[in-house]
């Protein structure tokens, strides 16, 4: 070796063969300081101390693995060995610390949380509103990506010739947590400016072979580059971030549940009307229990939005709803305040919508489907509702924490609806809206009115109908709000429905008057009710009206009137009572077009028999499919044993020549052998292994075959047959001498297919 190469190689490795300490010890600072300043761009979607322990403890772990891989010339293998030992004893108190014994070594049910979660927890990333703290294993995926960046990164950086291309390591770390970060980053320009700043230091102390001119050259790009992002970014506004959960789609769809107020009756009617469907605890009389709020109208229900609509997506969350809870009347973020707490048990209620009061920012499940119920969990800020895909059912309980001073909880009462003024567009107006509404808005909120003075109208017009639920006593009015429901109750004289309908009508005729509207559903707390526990009824389900102004952004309208007697005077009217009017199906433009008719809705007294021995069956199908699935699956393996073991017998028995066929018999008897692990002596004739295997009734077919594969004549079809069933029965004396499971596991063993090679195989054998 020349002198100059010798030079080289002790300058770079040092005399031991070692590469020197002190260029060891500033790889690793650096790349310490630049993973951790990449590791700042997840700190949107964790936002707690536990990442912060997690990114310190990972990053310098993960560093020293590097570097003693590094000082010790150890190879790849080995290194990955020592990164594999750190994410499964490190992965579960630092990722999964819930699943952690004592907070320090790892269990049995965290591992396989840490398994699994490092394969499916990127997407579970994406579908979670955040920050999600340290729930459930969602630290993983960070947890995973430092490790392997640090290792990584200080690697590339002292065991290659070109250390300067280690940078992009930890960039990737920056740009991951920019992608599945969310619309706010976390001080982008700091974190940016200093990561270029530990880049460029890099690159000056990492002797890569740059001129001094173009170095100091590269600085000074960077540099300039700094003031200019700096500069623009002050000056110009931030344009809309988009990250990667904006692409993928959201796994819960509210169109896939029936409307909430499609189903307002069945609570107000027996048997759920005097049944305690919650109890709460916490909530003060008055106090509204939102079960959903419904935003768009199709003029046969008034239902949630479906994915496709910006204003009603739900995203699943952990406990923390997020801080981006519109609440029940802003149409803003609520920051700061203090918050409460009300605990909910479930009784006569199921469904996946879930009950929530006033500005919810956290809901935390107990029971014994807690963990399923909180694994299942979505809101929409834009809604304030939260569902739930596993569904409650009777004796599961949650705690809802809720943001404190939030107008709903004030009651309609609280705002002065005439000096309200509308905050924003109202929903486009289309055929659905029944033409009463126009009549009925021109009436009672002329044009010549202020905003809040057309509402107040339209509340007061509202108020001079008459309550009538079909309750026991009551006079019958119709169930459902379609809009020929809507219609007859703004044309009949007198005006006779229940929540569900003024609900509906106030939304329609509040949005004719310029407000954005909306329906919700949901419980009130019985005045007078007790400090303690309380008992929500059926009965005490309602619906009201939201409307979206600048002042306060949602303001609940109650426009429904209070209880009192209908006059007889007004049922005998019936001069000025207006039927309602027959819904006619548009003409089709194509006369040879089917035309579809209208929806429906039935009356409370008729109701509709549902296909349920149709459902059932399909259910059923759907559960016996997916269990021949999974049970295909799991049988998969064994079943391709016997096949391949019953594509050799045949193709022994069928395939080749007639010396080669009767050899196949014997053959078929050793594979037997050796699958129940007693196999003849490696190269002994026939004779020898017979002896092996069995007595002498196995020698006479050693023989025997011997006989038909060195006799001068091929051997006839039925000299193989006879051979073939004295080798089968050969074969059942040593199945027959072992129990049921040694028999099971001989015919399931692959001993004999490791040791068949097909033709070469019977050739060998004729030899």
């Amino acid at each position: 070796m020349s002198g100059s190469a010798r030079e080289t190689r002790t300058g770079r490795t040092g005399r031991a063969g070692r590469m020197p300490a002190g260029r060891i010890l500033v790889a690793a600072l650096v790349f310490e300081v630049l993973t951790l300043v990449a590791a700042a761009a997840w700190w949107p979607i964790y936002e707690s101390a536990a990442f912060v322990l997690l990114a310190l403890v990972t990053v310098t772990v993960g560093i020293a693995i590097g570097a003693a891989g590094a000082r010790w010339s150890w190879p790849s293998h080995l290194v990955l060995l020592a990164t594999a030992l750190t994410w499964l004893l490190l992965g579960v108190p630092l990722a999964v610390p819930a699943k952690a014994l004592g907070g320090l070594l790892p269990t049995p049910a965290g591992l396989a949380d840490l398994v699994v979660t490092t394969a499916s927890g990127w997407r579970q990333l994406l579908t979670i509103e955040l920050p999600v703290g340290d729930y459930q294993a969602l630290s993983v995926p960070v947890f995973v990506t430092l490790l392997v960046a640090s290792v990584l990164g200080v690697s590339l950086a002292l065991r290659t010739p070109r250390p300067a291309f280690a940078i992009a390591v930890p960039a990737l770390v920056l740009i991951g947590g920019i992608v599945f970060g969310g619309a706010v980053a976390f001080a982008p320009i700091a974190v940016g400016a200093l990561f270029a700043v530990v880049a460029v230091a890099w690159l000056v102390v990492s002797r890569i072979r740059v001129p001094g001119r173009a170095l100091a050259a590269a600085a000074g790009v960077v540099a300039a580059g700094l003031v200019v992002a700096v500069a623009v970014t002050v000056a110009l506004p931030a344009p809309d971030r988009v990250v990667a959960r904006d692409a993928v789609e959201q796994p819960f769809d509210a169109r896939d549940y029936p409307s909430p107020l499609s189903g307002f009756r069945a609570f107000t009617k027996q048997p759920l009307a005097d049944a305690v469907v919650l109890t709460v605890t916490g909530a003060e009389p008055g106090e509204k229990i939102v079960m959903a709020r419904m935003n768009d109208y199709d003029g046969v229900v008034y239902n949630i939005g479906g994915a496709g609509d910006g204003s009603a997506l739900f995203s699943r969350v952990p406990e923390r709803l997020g801080g981006a809870a519109s609440g029940a009347s802003s149409g803003e973020p609520a920051s700061g305040g203090s918050t409460s707490t009300v605990e909910v048990r479930v009784g006569r209620y199921d469904s996946v919508w879930v009950p929530t009061t006033g500005d919810p920012v956290a809901v935390t499940f107990g029971g014994k489907n807690a963990d399923a119920l909180q694994n299942a969990l979505y809101f929409s800020p834009a809604l304030a509702t939260v569902a739930d895909t596993v569904g409650l059912g009777d004796g599961d309980s949650y705690t809802v924490t809720t943001r404190d001073a939030s107008p709903s909880t004030g009651g309609p009462a609280s705002v002065d609806l005439t000096e309200l003024t509308p905050g924003g567009a109202p929903s486009v107006q289309n055929s659905a809206v029944p033409d009463a509404v126009a009549v009925r808005s021109a009436e009672w909120a002329p044009a010549s009115d202020s905003p809040g003075e057309r509402l107040a109208g339209i509340v007061e017009g509202l108020h001079a109908g008459y309550l009538s639920g079909t309750g026991d006593g009551e006079v019958f009015s119709r169930s459902g709000h379609g809009a020929d429901r809507i219609e007859e109750l703004l044309t009949a004289s007198p005006m006779l429905g229940d929540d569900e309908q003024y609900a509906v009508a106030g939304a329609l005729l509040a949005e004719s008057a310029g407000f954005p509207a909306r329906v919700a559903m949901g419980f009130t707390v019985p005045a007078g009710a007790a400090s303690g526990p309380v008992d929500i009824r059926g009965q005490d389900a309602g619906a009201w009206t939201e409307v979206y102004t600048a002042e306060s952004g949602w303001v609940p309208v109650d426009a429904t009137p209070e209880p009192r007697p209908i006059p007889d005077t007004a049922l005998d009217d019936s001069s000025t009572a207006v039927q309602p009017p027959d819904v006619v199906p548009p003409a089709a433009d194509d006369l040879d077009d089917p035309v579809e008719a209208a929806p429906v809705q039935q009356d409370d007294d008729e109701p509709g028999a549902p296909d349920d021995v149709l459902g059932t069956v399909l259910r059923i199908a759907a559960v016996a499919g997916v269990s021949l699935a999974v049970l295909a699956i799991l049988l998969a393996p064994f079943l391709i044993v016997l096949a391949l073991k019953r594509r050799r017998r045949i193709r022994r028995r069928t395939e080749g020549s007639a010396r080669a066929r009767a050899a196949g018999g014997w053959a078929e008897l050793v594979d037997m052998a050796r699958d129940v692990a007693e196999p003849p002596p490696a190269n002994a004739t026939r004779r020898e292994a017979a002896h092996s295997i069995g007595g002498d009734s196995a020698v006479l077919l050693a023989e025997r075959i011997d006989g038909a594969v060195y006799a001068p004549t091929d051997p006839a079809e039925h000299e193989i047959e006879e051979i073939w069933a004295a080798a089968d029965a050969e074969r059942r004396r040593l199945l027959g001498s072992r129990g049921r499971f040694e028999r099971l596991l001989a015919r399931l063993s692959t001993r004999s297919l490791r040791t068949y090679h097909g033709r070469e195989e019977k050739r060998r054998d004729i030899r």
